[in-house]
């Protein structure tokens, strides 16, 4: 399984559905995998756009393209997801404190097994480095993967920031029991963008985290360094995760963004 929201530029097939994944990953698809999908390019994000623009009392989920858009918000402006002009994608939530939007993937599922790989990469930055909630990463299906601040779901392997937390924080958690890491990180302005990644091989799990404000690492993956073992105690092994976005209001009157530059998950033999 692969797939991609707007591959980090190495590979290239117009039309393809790999269009726009790295070169490995692509490489892994085509030999390894007995069926593969990816989603790469601006053009080719199949999600739901625009959410209601009247309080949402509970949580609102749309369905399309195989994604779900959920959103959660207390005053007159719901979530949206879209592409901005150089085709990222840009989670917007409610202006309103705890307000949250997110987008899963429902139609591509992956599981933590000792017997394959399994990797997730994002480049990602947050329209405020110390007053937003965000998710990036596999998580179970939930609308909800934020509640109150905080990481909010049960099963998932993914990176954090909670709040006025100003670095991300892995989160590798089953049955509501976590093992996590900070990634050392200092976010110190809005917009920063940040490469997070999880791999897994043979079980062993390991977390990457690099500021990438130039956008080098998709062509100098060396830079992210051989990555830090995160131990796989509570790796939720029972249940399948989606790719999944999510951002939350944290005060102020203003809403918050998650910009998805590109993303990747990918798991083989």
């Amino acid at each position: 399984m692969a797939l991609s929201t707007r591959g980090p530029a190495k590979y290239r097939r117009l039309g393809s559905l790999f269009d726009g994944l790295p070169l490995s990953v692509a490489d892994g698809a085509f030999s390894s995998y007995a069926n593969a999908i990816a989603v790469g390019g601006g053009s080719l994000w199949t999600g739901p756009t625009v959410h209601a623009t009247a309080p949402l009392a509970n949580t609102v989920t749309d369905v399309s393209g195989g994604w779900a858009l959920s959103s959660t918000s207390s005053s007159t402006t719901g979530g949206s997801a879209k592409l901005n002009n150089s085709g990222r994608l840009v989670l917007t939530s409610g202006t309103t404190d705890e307000d949250l939007t997110q987008a899963q993937l429902l139609s591509m599922p992956f599981r933590y097994t000792t017997t394959r790989k399994l990797k997730f990469f994002v480049r990602v930055a947050t329209s405020t480095h110390n007053t937003s909630d965000a998710f990036v990463g596999l998580s179970i299906a939930d609308t909800t993967v934020i509640a109150t601040s905080a990481e909010g779901v049960s099963d998932c392997m993914a990176f954090v920031k909670a709040a006025t937390a100003t670095d991300w924080t892995a989160n590798v958690q089953k049955d509501g029991t976590a093992t996590t890491g900070a990634s050392g990180l200092t976010l110190a302005s809005a917009d920063q963008f940040t490469v997070l990644g999880l791999s897994i091989e043979a079980g062993v799990i390991r977390r990457y985290a690099v500021l990438d404000p130039n956008d080098r690492v998709k062509n100098e993956p060396g830079l992210l360094g051989a990555g830090t073992v995160i131990a796989n105690t509570n790796a939720p092994d029972d249940e399948d995760m989606y790719l999944t976005f999510a951002v939350g209001q944290e005060g102020g009157t203003t809403a918050r963004t998650l910009t998805v530059d590109w993303a990747f998950a990918c798991g083989w033999h």
